[in-house]
């Protein structure tokens, strides 16, 4: 594991998950392949290999191309993304290319296929989702929207008088410099 994949302390389970189907399907990633590969990634490093009394936490099959902890799919918080690290000397196929131990951590984005031993699959990740703006009340028939529409039907006392401020002084309305008898500061 590298320094910058240090984990953070687990969070204890929300009220409830623990008996709820839901979050069965529930992850930071999915990796979907042929043979019936299944696998939601729910930690922050994921270890693949080939079956074995060393405990993986994706079994990728029995092949002897395969290590027992053929490679790794961890997350960099110093970097924001997912990478795979191969540890295993025949390498993982990332999109055509070959990994091998030498060739360091890859960036993993969502939709990758990965290729080790006689498995397939591809890394997924969530979709994005957009922030929505805060709902804002709908005005009522007739009524003119945006502050463009409010201007065009101010009269002439209710527009804003503009002027320029003078070099130096803050943008403040000569009227009520007069009303209150001061001057602005020069800065």
């Amino acid at each position: 594991m590298t320094a910058a994949a240090t984990k953070p302390p687990a969070a204890a389970p929300a009220a409830g998950a623990a008996g709820d189907p839901r979050f069965a399907k529930c992850g930071f990633a999915k990796l979907l392949g042929d043979n019936g590969l299944e696998y939601y990634i729910k930690k922050y490093e994921v270890v693949m290999g080939r079956a074995s009394k060393t405990p993986v936490d994706v079994v990728l099959g029995d092949s002897p191309v395969l290590s027992r902890q053929h490679a790794r799919i961890l997350y960099n918080f110093v970097a924001k993304q997912w990478e795979l690290l191969v540890e295993g000397k025949n390498g993982v196929t990332l999109n055509g290319t070959l990994v091998t131990p030498a060739s360091g951590p890859c960036v993993l984005q969502s939709q990758d296929l990965l290729q080790a031993g006689d498995h397939n699959f591809y890394f997924l990740l969530p979709k994005q989702t957009r922030k929505r703006a805060p709902n804002k009340p709908k005005p009522a028939p007739g009524e003119a929207q945006g502050p463009a529409a409010a201007a065009a039907v101010a009269t002439p006392e209710q527009q804003p008088q503009q002027q320029s401020p003078t070099l130096g002084q803050p943008a403040v309305k000569q009227e009520q410099q007069q009303q209150l008898g001061q001057r602005s500061p020069v800065l």
